[in-house]
């Protein structure tokens, strides 16, 4: 089957090209076009397609821009009303949106669809509210928790972080907690000087490495750094955002991840490492209730290093419970593959 593929591909976001990669992998029978950052409007590729995957990822909403809910929507309409073809809504996180127009947009547009995926509870809920006639909606998840941890212990051979060791006679090695910041829209003018003083503060109390990690040029290496310089403490600038295969080696070597990016939360479950979500997104919130592990809010990061503390104290117990969870959403992650089953020709 040929598949067209509509996503926020291209632009050097390490989640996104991460969902890429899985729809690759999961998909890997069927001949795949991408409509990427070099390719956004090849309609060729959709009227040559049996079927327009639209995701997955955060497309459908309108806290980017309406601009970029009217692109993606665009697509979903043209290759259903005008060449024809199946449409299936993959592995998506739905909002937020704020204006009643686009609310009205989505429902229309989602209308058209055969098949609709949704990652987290938050979605679906929103989804099923809006009483759809056409689709079949099924709940999934994040299509990266379908790459197997055994690909992080392949890895470990060839990215190694050195960990600092305490001044004790004993030498124990420290703590490495891996910070995965972003900027966003409505960030609290304090956020990265806040988010300093904690860091400082966990190397002070725990001995802690700090290390930062960018998941996306644009809106990652200028809060990564920002942080960087406000702090007293030595920290270190890890990953690059073009290669997310070596930012999952490097979060399957911390103790501990702290992200504001909701794939640096999920790559940290993946491979069985405790998490502090910074909850600055719906879809980060739902992540994170779901996985049951730690969140909070942007704008009250004062609880912040109490609960870094409590985490590293649970740290087996989380470590369990993230194994259990961990396999419900790999399960839920190879829903998206056999959707193909249900969609004819």
């Amino acid at each position: 089957m040929k598949l067209a593929i509509s996503g926020y591909y291209g632009y050097g976001n390490a989640g996104d090209e991460a969902i890429l990669a899985a729809i690759k992998q999961g998909f890997k029978n069927h001949q795949i076009s991408v409509l990427d950052a070099h390719n956004r409007l090849n309609l060729k590729a959709i009227s040559n397609s049996d079927v327009l995957i639209s995701g997955g990822g955060g497309l459908l909403q309108d806290a980017t821009s309406t601009r970029s809910l009217l692109y993606y929507t665009s697509l979903i309409w043209a290759a259903k009303v005008f060449f024809g073809k199946k449409v299936i809504v993959f592995a998506q996180s739905i909002g937020p949106i704020k204006k009643k127009v686009n609310i009205k947009l989505i429902k229309s547009t989602l209308n058209l669809a055969d098949i609709i995926t949704l990652r987290d509870k938050n979605s679906y809920d929103f989804v099923k509210s809006l009483k759809l006639k056409r689709p079949k909606i099924i709940m999934t998840a994040d299509p990266t928790f379908i790459f197997d941890k055994e690909e992080a212990n392949n890895i470990k051979k060839n990215t190694k972080i050195t960990k600092q060791k305490n001044k004790t006679k004993k030498q124990k090695t420290s703590l490495t907690i891996a910070i995965c910041p972003r900027r966003f829209k409505d960030m609290p003018s304090n956020f990265e000087q806040k988010f300093a003083d904690i860091c400082d503060n966990l190397v002070k109390k725990l001995k802690a490495k700090i290390i930062f990690i960018p998941f996306h040029q644009r809106d990652d290496i200028h809060s990564c750094v920002n942080i960087m310089h406000k702090m007293k403490q030595k920290s270190e600038l890890k990953g690059d955002h073009d290669n997310f295969e070596g930012i999952m080696k490097i979060i399957s070597q911390v103790d501990l991840v702290i992200g504001t990016r909701l794939h640096s939360l999920i790559f940290a479950t993946n491979h069985l490492v405790p998490a502090i979500g910074i909850t600055y997104d719906p879809k980060v919130s739902s992540f994170m209730e779901e996985a049951n592990l730690p969140a909070i809010k942007p704008n009250n990061l004062d609880d912040l290093t109490k609960i870094v503390i409590e985490t590293l104290q649970k740290k087996e117990k989380i470590k369990n419970n993230i194994k259990r969870i961990k396999k419900e959403f790999r399960e839920k992650a190879l829903k998206n593959f056999d959707i193909l089953k249900g969609v004819n020709r």
